[in-house]
C-alpha cells in the first residue's frame, strides 16, 4: 500500500510539472512574440524624418528593447 501511495503521489507531481511547464511555455512564447513586435515597430521607427539608423531615437529604442 505504501509504495502504491508513493506511485500515486509521483503521478500527481509529474502532472503539476507537465502544467507549469506548459503554463511557462505559453509565457515564453508571448513575449517572443511581443518582442519581435518591439524590433519591427522599431525598423518601422526609422522610417520617420530625423529616426533613421543610427539617430538618437533609434540608438534609444534600440537601447531599450535590447
Amino acid at each position: 500500500m505504501h509504495e502504491e501511495a508513493k506511485a500515486s503521489d509521483m503521478e500527481a507531481s509529474q502532472q503539476l510539472i507537465e502544467k507549469d511547464i506548459d503554463r511557462v511555455g505559453k509565457i515564453a512564447l508571448s513575449v517572443k512574440t511581443k518582442l519581435e513586435e518591439l524590433d519591427k515597430d522599431n525598423l518601422r521607427n526609422r522610417q520617420k524624418p530625423r529616426c533613421g539608423k543610427g539617430s538618437t531615437v533609434d540608438r534609444s529604442r534600440i537601447a531599450t528593447t535590447v
